[in-house]
């Protein structure tokens, strides 16, 4: 009886995958093109934009480079004029001012005549206090990095441990009363690796952006899925425009 029970289970799941194995046609929904814009203002680096056109699915080139737009930059009534140096990419030589108190408002208008704009501010950097290095049962260590955001506002932080390669991790910590807060590194390094620790406080727009663009590079890998609404606070377009400034500190394992 239990025989007849497997071999009648087996009949059923042979003829469930031939049925399976049918073609199904998908109908996928028209794309509308959007411009999509990348500016992070960082205090002393030069001004830096990328403007490009988001493409359908089915296109080979997911982004086209777009090219003889007018871009500026406003504050405190100061213009910047960004210069296309490449297809795609604005320039200007001056660079970015340690202002963490006024607005930065940007303004794009591309060949055809559409209308591009965002605006934000350069948040404090998060001071890297101090890192701690703990050894198990081998000889890697793992570090804790201690840190603390010097705005007393920002919930959200980026950091970035380099040294033949580059970890970058996002994370919102909740509400923050400026106390210092340690961070764990899920990667082990040997005694005297070279390492650089970076750590910016960010806008909660950022961190929005970077989350919702690493979400939509995961449902890559699954094209049925419907892909996720990438978070952006560009009017007109895509994409981001934030300023944040870096915290470095160079450590030796111990």
């Amino acid at each position: 009886m239990r025989m007849r029970s497997i071999l009648l289970f087996l009949i059923i799941l042979s003829f469930n995958s031939c049925e399976m194995q049918q073609e199904v046609e998908i109908k996928l929904p028209d794309y509308q093109e959007q411009y999509a814009v990348e500016c992070y203002l960082n205090p002393g680096f030069p001004y830096q934009l990328f403007l490009s056109k988001t493409q359908a699915f089915s296109d080979t080139v997911p982004f086209a480079m777009v090219s003889g737009a007018f871009v500026v930059i406003k504050s405190n009534n100061t213009e910047i004029i960004l210069f296309e140096t490449t297809p795609g990419v604005y320039e200007s030589a001056d660079t970015v001012p340690m202002d963490y108190d006024n607005m930065y408002f940007l303004e794009i208008e591309t060949a055809t005549g559409e209308r591009i704009s965002s605006s934000t501010s350069i948040i404090p950097p998060a001071v890297v206090d101090s890192v701690q290095t703990f050894y198990g049962q081998t000889d890697e260590a793992a570090i804790v990095i201690f840190f603390t955001d010097t705005s007393h506002y920002s919930e959200y932080f980026l950091l970035n441990i380099f040294s033949d390669q580059s970890h970058i991790d996002y994370f919102s910590k909740g509400e923050y009363n400026g106390s210092s807060t340690p961070y764990v590194s899920p990667f082990r390094y040997e005694k005297g690796d070279e390492l650089g620790v970076e750590v910016s406080s960010i806008s909660k727009e950022y961190y929005e952006f970077i989350r919702s663009y690493k979400m939509a590079q995961e449902s890559n890998n699954r094209p049925i899925t419907e892909p996720p609404f990438l978070q952006s606070n560009i009017v007109g377009g895509t994409g981001i425009f934030t300023g944040y400034s870096l915290s470095l500190r160079i450590i030796v394992v111990e």
